[in-house]
């Protein structure tokens, strides 16, 4: 390209591989007001070397667009004064900040200036001067990281400001004061880990504030119509608390303490029943009983937060986010997580093997259920107490949890910490595929034991099980069920929504944790059966004492004591002979566990009554005791859960 001399309205010569642009390429056309050069090779402009623009006086040319080319320099004598030049794209070229410097000093009427898609790392001085006018200003995908301050001198009608995908990492206070005029603000993609209630003074002509930093809109102008993203009830958390509205809090409370009574009680269930367990699967359920505990304390925290920050959560985001609490938060939920997930794979891998195998090779001991469970507890801690721990004190891109206003990993931007919850996630994926596989099988084994004795009772007792398989996978599924899709989502390379991590955290997470108790332990047969036959045996000996009570001093006939002592063993012994007939049944298919206390231990006491009910009681009891004890197999505790 050298001579357009005959030309006299060159409009678009964009994408031709241009590299060379000669001094008197564009005389003759004093009438042109629009010339696009973008997306071609240049590389220098206002050199005397190659790849080299120069553009001669034209004083009617309005808009030039240089995108897309390589320019590296702008020398200060690529526009002649004469030129009235409104609109300059020099937008996805590899301009400098020190490059940009005297060029743009004779452009006095320039409105819009688009330098987006540079390595520009800040504004020199030099140049300020030549924005006298400048109502629009592109600044988006550079390297600046210092906005405040005197970088914006000069822009005194500067009405549109984009500083998008940058290095912004801290806003001061009264850092866009000088630009009173400004109308329109972007901070998309910015760091923004620091930011002042002050930032946006003097700003009374703003009505548009977009960004992605959560809880910016809080501190802005009044004036602001517009403003992205806010904190609405339809979100977690709003400007003024961790969780946005009541029934939010309602749900955190409740759901918090039926976690920790549900697990206590499980725990002084197991703790009550010790001589009736079998050591190993009682191990597994306090250890899966301690675990969701955590989760409940967890949500204790969350919900003191709220409390504590209530109406001022805004002004205190950053003082919440990095305290130590937070980080506390933070690691409760997390092991509580994986621990629970861990423990299930191994309550599931001992019935397996209990169950479908008739004389099995290995057997899980109570030691080794030990020693597996203090170093599944040991590498958790450590795994997830080393972020956590890294997180106190840290800004937003350094912490396990980001923003999250609940302190739930969720840093997918950090790469080590999304590595982190990407592995855990795949982890828990692969957990629930072995948990569903091994309770098919142990539905089959035992459908296989019930076709070869042909029993209905066994059929009903089959059902009862295999409800209560898909109680378990359902209700684990639906917990980890939204982290799958957003690991999907994230492998195949989808934009992953983390604003929607806090509602699962507080929403879904705490299902599984909420469920276990009453899945593994208070709805079982056994322990309803034991509180059943226990309030039972203490009403009758409390209607026989108070009977007694009101009764002469004066003693009763022998033959009267013996008859009273027969009415009330009566009472008792249609409930223990129950309970004997659904050991016998139960332990035909050997997984029913021991259904309770030994008799001795429920027809014993310290009280008279008691002594002289075993005095009196009938001789069949002690056989059904025999009967009961021979038939059931130690390895038949290993469905406590199930029956």
């Amino acid at each position: 390209m050298t001579h357009f001399v005959l030309l006299r309205h060159i409009r678009d010569i964009s994408h031709n591989n241009i590299s060379d642009v000669q001094v008197d390429a564009f005389q003759g056309l004093e009438i042109l007001e629009e010339l696009d050069i973008s997306y071609n090779s240049l590389d220098i402009a206002g050199d005397l070397q190659s790849n080299h623009i120069r553009l001669p006086p034209l004083s009617t040319l309005k808009n030039l667009n240089l995108a897309g080319n390589q320019i590296l320099l702008l020398e200060a004598d690529v526009f002649s004064k004469e030129i009235s030049l409104e609109r300059l794209n020099l937008s996805r070229n590899n301009l400098l900040s020190s490059n940009v410097k005297e060029f743009i000093q004779p452009l006095k009427e320039l409105k819009s200036f688009y330098l987006d898609h540079n390595k520009i790392t800040a504004i020199n001085k030099d140049t300020r001067s030549g924005y006298a006018k400048a109502r629009i200003l592109y600044m988006g995908n550079n390297f600046m990281s210092d906005v405040c301050g005197k970088t914006f001198t000069g822009f005194f009608y500067l009405e549109t400001l984009y500083l998008s995908d940058n290095n912004i990492r801290k806003l001061d206070a009264n850092c866009f004061s000088i630009l009173s005029n400004l109308k329109e603000l972007h901070l998309e993609r910015n760091l923004l880990v620091e930011f002042n209630q002050d930032i946006f003074n003097g700003l009374t002509s703003l009505y548009t504030l977009h960004s992605t930093r959560e809880f910016l809109c809080c501190v802005a102008p009044t004036t602001v119509l517009d403003c992205s993203p806010i904190n609405n009830q339809e979100q977690l958390s709003t400007c003024n608390d961790v969780l946005a509205h009541v029934s939010l809090r309602i749900f955190v409370w409740c759901t918090s303490c039926m976690i920790i009574i549900g697990n206590i009680l499980t725990l002084y269930v197991n703790k009550t029943l010790e001589q009736c367990r079998n050591p190993v699967p009682k191990l597994l359920v306090n250890n899966l009983a301690s675990a969701d505990l955590l989760m409940g304390i967890y949500l204790l925290i969350i919900g003191f937060a709220d409390g504590i920050l209530h109406n001022r959560y805004a002004s205190n985001l950053e003082y919440w986010l990095q305290s130590p609490m937070c980080a506390l938060a933070c690691f409760l939920t997390a092991i509580s997580s994986v621990m629970s997930v861990v423990i299930m794979l191994i309550i599931t891998v001992d019935r397996f093997i209990n169950i479908v195998f008739v004389m099995p090779k290995f057997k899980i001991t109570k030691k080794c259920a030990t020693i597996t469970m203090i170093t599944s507890w040991s590498l958790c801690i450590v795994c997830v107490g080393i972020p956590a721990i890294a997180s106190i004190n840290q800004q937003s891109d350094n912490r396990f949890y980001e923003y999250s206003s609940v302190c739930m990993p969720s840093n997918i931007n950090n790469p080590y910490f999304a590595n982190w919850i990407f592995v855990v996630l795949g982890m828990s994926f692969l957990i629930w595929i072995a948990i569903l596989i091994m309770y098919g099988l142990t539905l089959a084994s035992l459908r296989k034991a019930r076709l070869k004795v042909k029993k209905k009772s066994d059929f009903n007792y089959e059902k009862r099980v295999a409800i209560r398989m898909l109680v378990i996978l359902t209700t684990d599924l639906a917990t980890w069920m939204p982290f799958y899709v957003l690991l999907i989502s994230g492998v195949f390379g989808n934009e992953i929504d983390i604003h929607a991590l806090p509602f699962i955290a507080i929403l879904v997470m705490p299902m599984n944790s909420c469920i276990n108790p009453f899945l593994y332990t208070l709805s079982t047969k056994k322990v309803l059966q034991h509180f059943r036959f226990k309030f039972s045996t203490k009403t009758d000996t409390n209607e026989y004492s108070q009977s007694n009570r009101y009764r002469s001093s004066k003693p009763l006939p022998e033959f009267q004591v013996d008859r009273e002592l027969d009415t009330a063993g009566a009472k008792v012994q249609p409930e223990h002979s129950q309970r004997v007939d659904v050991a016998v049944t139960f332990s035909r298919t050997s997984i029913a566990p021991p259904l309770g206390p030994s008799d001795s231990e429920i027809l014993t006491g310290n009280n008279s009554v008691s002594n002289r009910l075993n005095k009196v009681g009938i001789k069949k009891s002690g056989s059904d005791k025999k009967k009961k004890s021979t038939q059931l197999s130690p390895s038949s505790n290993i469905l406590f859960s199930l029956s």
